[in-house]
């Protein structure tokens, strides 16, 4: 049996819907069974996960059909990945993972021929690293599917205590595939995700854009702030007036932004790349250079590798995972989890 978690905001456009026909008639024809379930708003995509692997199955097969979002929610609902065998159809405007990974899109296969024979075989195909970000102090949440923020405590500076999460459902970890950070990147991904304009051009197939404006207008509107990172408990890197920092188990982010062009996601390490102490006019210079990775060389742009990673700020940001924003904190951790994940892509 194959589950389908199939994201219906991520089919606008008849190449994509055709994509999922074209999967679902290819398990027909195989004689392969398979079950839909369908992911209608925010949460639905990571509870339909948790149910799935509450089965008292010891091998599940999963398939998700939608974006980077989407897939994150998957990977939050699993919990024991050594059950799980994951593949997927990059259907979403970003398609980071894909990208990172080396697997063709929409533009660059619109039958999707090759994603969909790898799906049929159901083979493991490589087994990848995935990160888990863990959140420290903690000052607001998105509450899911809304566009409001709720304020964990007025006083920013007293943070609630465990129970309080708790209570409020605020998660303490969430797990990515590509890529998690604060500041800028978690900004940008933020708006999007609120935004009419990428409602908007996603029906015109060009979603992405909307990460190009946005990200120029954050640029302009953003404001800087002491940050301290630690690696490894170990060493530490710092900015007085950091622009943002992510971390990267895969290269890309935002829609094709190289921003982490070392990144492997089977070496059990995480990429720092760390953006501060630069103007803004210098940060627009250099933006575009960060699409194809060049930009490692430029004073301001600081970038490391470890296991563990700890990004503590002088004020709430709000932060990512796979381009999924709900909380805003000061004190982050993330965590490589080596060879987590078994892929059949």
């Amino acid at each position: 049996m194959v589950h389908l978690i199939i994201n219906p905001q991520a089919q606008s456009g008849n190449d994509k819907a055709d994509a999922v026909k074209r999967l679902e008639s290819a398990l027909r024809d195989k004689g392969i069974l398979f079950e839909r379930h369908l992911s209608e708003k925010a949460g639905d995509a990571e509870r339909i996960a948790a149910e799935i692997c509450k089965s008292g199955s010891d091998a599940l097969s999963i398939v998700v059909l939608g974006g980077d979002g989407t897939i994150n929610e998957v990977l939050n609902g699993i919990g024991d990945f050594s059950r799980v065998k994951l593949g997927f159809l990059p259907l979403g405007s970003s398609n980071d993972l894909a990208r990172g990974l080396g697997l063709p899109d929409l533009k660059k296969d619109p039958q999707q021929r090759e994603n969909i024979s790898r799906i049929c075989e159901g083979q493991v195909c490589r087994t990848i690293d995935l990160g888990r970000l863990h959140f420290g102090k903690v000052e607001s949440m998105r509450t899911p599917g809304r566009e409001e923020v709720v304020r964990v405590n007025s006083n920013s500076n007293h943070f609630p205590s465990e129970k309080d999460l708790i209570r409020r459902e605020i998660p303490r970890d969430r797990v990515f595939a590509v890529s998690a950070g604060v500041g800028f990147d978690a900004a940008v991904c933020e708006e999007v995700d609120r935004s009419r304009l990428k409602k908007f051009l996603n029906r015109l197939h060009q979603g992405k854009l909307a990460y190009g404006y946005i990200g120029a207008k954050q640029i302009l509107t953003a404001r800087p702030l002491k940050c301290r990172v630690t690696l490894d408990d170990r060493f530490t890197l710092s900015a007085d007036r950091l622009f943002f920092a992510a971390v990267h188990n895969t290269p890309y982010e935002g829609g094709g932004y190289k921003f982490a062009p070392d990144a492997r996601p089977n070496d059990g390490l995480l990429n720092l790349a760390m953006i501060g102490d630069l103007s803004k006019a210098k940060i627009l210079v250099h933006f575009p250079a960060a699409h194809e990775g060049h930009y490692y060389h430029v004073r301001g742009v600081q970038h490391a590798m470890a296991r563990k990673i700890r990004i503590e700020t002088a004020a709430p940001l709000w932060v990512h995972t796979d381009g999924e924003v709900s909380v805003r904190a000061s004190s982050v951790t993330m965590e490589a989890i080596p060879a987590a994940l078994k892929l059949i892509m």
